[in-house]
């Protein structure tokens, strides 16, 4: 069995045996103190370190929790644009595009979508809606459109409302005749 430190010392004659006894008695009163601190000690190098390491490691899981966080936002974000999607491509009505022109506003710009005349007329009404799909515009109905509002507003593009329509203003004008070829 190998011998410790202070016996080899002794064998060798480096020490003698008070000088051990000292040494001993030292250590003793040391940790008799610290245990009278509460057991704290003084920071060395190694407590420093393990700070150090901890604090770092902390960062790390916050930054973790950070990005996952923001992994799930865009998964949602994703799922939630396939499924408006799913929607409008299953029930989109403009499949076959028409000869008239439906004009609406986008983000500032006058955009237009070419549709047959029962849609053009059911979009005037407020039966069907235009709504965003990918880079283009598709027409749906007014349930599927409020579907899709639920989900995100931003998709749903042109929407009128039927009930504004009658504001007591275009009473004084229907009193006139208005040419069946007129287009605006």
């Amino acid at each position: 069995m190998a011998k410790s430190l202070q016996e080899q010392l002794l064998e060798a004659g480096l020490v003698d045996k008070t000088r051990i006894k000292h040494a001993n008695k030292a250590r003793g009163k040391q940790a008799r103190r610290n245990r009278g601190k509460g057991g704290a000690q003084q920071a060395g190098p190694d407590d420093e370190a393990r700070a150090r390491a901890q604090a770092a490691e902390a960062e790390k899981r916050a930054r973790d929790r950070e990005l996952n966080r923001e992994r799930e936002e865009r998964a949602a974000r994703r799922a939630l644009a396939a499924e408006i999607e799913q929607l409008v491509t299953a029930n989109r009505s403009d499949r076959v595009p028409g000869e008239n022109a439906y004009q609406f506003v986008d983000n500032g710009k006058i955009k237009r979508v070419y549709v047959t005349e029962d849609l053009h007329a059911g979009l005037v009404a407020g039966r069907h809606a235009v709504v965003r799909l990918r880079r283009g515009y598709a027409v749906v109905e007014r349930a599927v459109a409020a579907r899709i509002a639920e989900r995100d507003a931003q998709a749903v593009v042109a929407l009128h409302d039927a009930d504004a329509d009658g504001d007591g203003e275009d009473d004084y004008y229907a009193q006139f005749e208005v040419p069946d070829d007129l287009q605006w």
